[in-house]
């Protein structure tokens, strides 16, 4: 029988992090869908009346779609498919297979998985500092900052971050396992390694970095051992291999991911080596900041939000001092322990630091949270001089409301109230971005999602002075978002929509439209919304050319095929508003909507046996009862009581 915890002070230590856990993040339970959570699970709900396509058809479907999971792209939307990340959404897909569409279930899950990543750290220092007196309280002690973390509300609140505790949960199985193997010389502990950090970075990529990180790791705490530094790093390098070799051989879609610059500036500009080494520095400057203050929190940031452009700033000062301040102090100390979490830290932070490939972005606080372990162990490192007296065998309320280890409970407390109201925030992406936006005055990006937002509720308002109240507050946002960032051409065609539907302003619609087409030459639905502004400013031949060029662009465009054919059945034209369907139908084959159009155009071109017999195509592809009784009708008028009895009779049993 395997013991799971080895006696009882290990036991209580972890109803500890348990306790903790929940304190800090159980009011996640309630919370819903938020920002980008659509990428790997079905966020939208069924509504009564209308079709239903759930966001995710491969996790709608449960168990049954986990093979094609297996050979599909992680993420997929508006423009393309990217990265691969099976494990993610493989657990989605068994949850929804279990529970059904539940977020509670989801967030619940997410909570889980920080505990067993607080209760890893706790493990792995110990392994790590094996026969130290301090190893039990600085293994507490790193697990309870990195607990109480306020950064890590984005990780464990954002379903769609369930991908970095997952990466970073079994990357430390992986390390704890590497200390195991060396310690008993077990080779089943290689086997466990491997496999872990396999199943880490088939959650997302950047378990990786652990590649790296178990050997330093051994390097620092353990005595050479040539026969298992050989095996392990054989076992390293099958098990990337073997991760290529997946991505090679079973992923059936092209990586498709555009970049653009409000997402970060470096995709679209010359930036040379030199500035990007000052940009990195800058970089860590903001990620030292936030984990040391971390306030505000956002959703997102982007480079605006940042001083990347300037020479100096509060970015390069931190990151200065940062670095300064750390290697004085291994100068002084000469502590290889504290050099080892100064390293890790780097080293987990590095690929996000714009050097070496821009983050889309710029920055954010998930991307923190695999090098906070570092962070939080050369924070541990420095304080247990000071905090060591603690008796860990009979851990109470009593002994971490006693000095000093009431100065730890007191910025604990703080931090919990503070995550807890940040979890508050994330409810779902309304609550979320009307939050954040007020910090996010110069990000082009979120100002757009926000009024997004705002715009699907002047959709949906109930009343005339409802939808003005969100007509503004939407508008209001694409225009900061486009002062904030010119290149944002959704935010400008958006914008535009707003315009044109809500305040039936053509001529500034036109503008917002041009502009979008500037940022992005190939937007075609803002030249098809060009059209509609040509159109209703009764500029039918401009409207055309607009139409056909959204159609050029992108041939699948099904909203301009119609608009053609729309705009020459309301000019009298019904052939050529024929020929538009025609070639909808094309792109679009048995289509229904299209085939009924087609027929229409037919029908009132004077041509109306033909139109009825397209009505009748159209019909098998969709017989519905609206079309049933405009046949039956039509059929009872010219006595054609074979088709009229058919068509009667459809109506009445439906």
């Amino acid at each position: 029988m395997v013991k799971v915890f080895q006696n009882t002070s290990e036991r209580n230590i972890f109803f500890v992090f348990l306790i903790a856990v929940f304190l800090f993040y159980g009011n996640t339970i309630n919370n819903k869908y938020a920002l980008d959570d659509d990428f790997v699970t079905v966020v939208n709900f069924p509504e009564k009346g209308k079709a239903y396509t759930p966001s995710n058809p491969l996790v709608s479907k449960g168990f049954s779609k986990i093979p094609k999971i297996w050979t599909s792209r992680y993420a997929h939307d508006g423009e393309g498919s990217f990265d691969y990340r099976p494990i993610v959404t493989t657990s989605f897909a068994i949850e929804y297979g279990i529970f059904g569409q539940n977020p509670a279930v989801s967030h619940f899950i997410n909570i889980l998985f920080y505990l067993g990543c607080i209760w890893l750290i706790y493990q792995c220092i110990q392994l790590m500092f094996v026969g130290q007196a301090y190893a039990k309280p600085l293994a507490f002690l790193c697990s309870l900052l990195f607990l109480i973390h306020p950064l890590h509300t984005e990780v464990v609140s954002s379903l769609k971050s369930r991908d970095e505790l997952m990466a970073f949960f079994f990357a430390m199985i992986a390390l704890r396992h590497s200390f195991l193997l060396f310690d008993t010389g077990r080779w089943k502990h290689l086997v466990v390694l491997i496999l872990a950090l396999f199943v880490g970075v088939l959650s997302k990529r950047t378990a990786v970095v652990y590649v790296f990180a178990i050997p330093m790791s051994l390097l620092f705490f353990r005595k050479t051992d040539w026969k298992k530094w050989g095996v392990l790093f054989v076992g390293l390098f099958i098990m990337y291999l073997c991760y290529a070799l997946l991505r090679k051989k079973l992923i059936t879609e092209k990586m498709v991911r555009h970049f653009y610059h409000f997402e970060n500036f470096m995709y679209t500009e010359n930036i040379s080596f030199t500035e990007k080494i000052m940009i990195g520095i800058k970089t860590l400057g903001f990620y030292v900041k936030m984990l040391l203050l971390p306030y505000p929190l956002r959703f997102y940031y982007g480079e605006s939000m940042l001083d990347y452009k300037s020479g100096f700033g509060l970015n390069l000062l931190v990151a200065l001092g940062f670095l300064g301040s750390t290697v004085w102090y291994y100068v002084k100390t000469r502590s290889r322990y504290f050099l080892y979490a100064l390293l890790l830290f780097l080293g987990c932070i590095f690929p996000f630091l714009n050097v070496m490939t821009p983050v889309a972005g710029v920055v954010g606080e998930r991307l923190a949270f695999t090098a906070s372990f570092g962070f939080c162990l050369m924070l541990g490192l420095v304080l247990i001089r000071y905090l060591d007296k603690i008796n860990l065998d009979k851990i109470s309320i009593k002994t971490l409301t006693a000095k000093p280890w009431l100065y730890v409970s007191l910025a604990g407390l703080v931090c919990m109230v503070y995550v807890f109201k940040r979890n508050l925030e994330w409810h779902d992406k309304f609550t979320l971005f009307e939050h954040d936006v007020a910090y996010l005055e110069h990000s082009a990006k979120a100002n757009s999602l926000m009024a997004n937002e705002y715009f699907e509720k002047m959709n949906n308002a109930k009343t005339a002075q409802e939808g003005t109240k969100y007509a503004e507050k939407a508008l209001k946002h694409y225009s900061i978002s486009l002062r904030a960032d010119s290149s944002m051409f959704s935010a400008a065609n958006n914008g535009g929509v707003v315009l044109f539907t809500f305040y039936k302003n053509y001529t500034e619609a036109e503008r917002y439209f041009k502009a979008a087409i500037r940022a992005k030459p190939e937007y075609a639905q803002a030249y098809e919304n060009w059209g509609n502004t040509c159109k209703m400013r009764q500029n039918y031949d401009s409207a055309f050319l607009f139409y056909r060029k959204a159609i050029e662009l992108n041939p699948k465009q099904y909203t301009s095929y119609d608009a053609i054919g729309a705009l020459y059945n309301e000019l009298k034209q019904h052939k050529l508003a024929e020929k538009a369907y025609a070639r909808g139908l094309e792109v679009f084959p048995a289509d229904y909507y299209f085939s009924a159009q087609y027929a229409n155009s037919i029908y009132m071109d004077g041509r109306e046996q033909e139109g009825l017999r397209m009505f009748e195509e159209a019909f098998k592809i969709d017989p519905n009862r609206k079309l049933g009784e405009f046949l039956t009708q039509k059929f009872k008028a010219l006595n054609d009581t074979l088709k009229e009895a058919y068509y009667l009779n459809y109506n009445y049993i439906h």
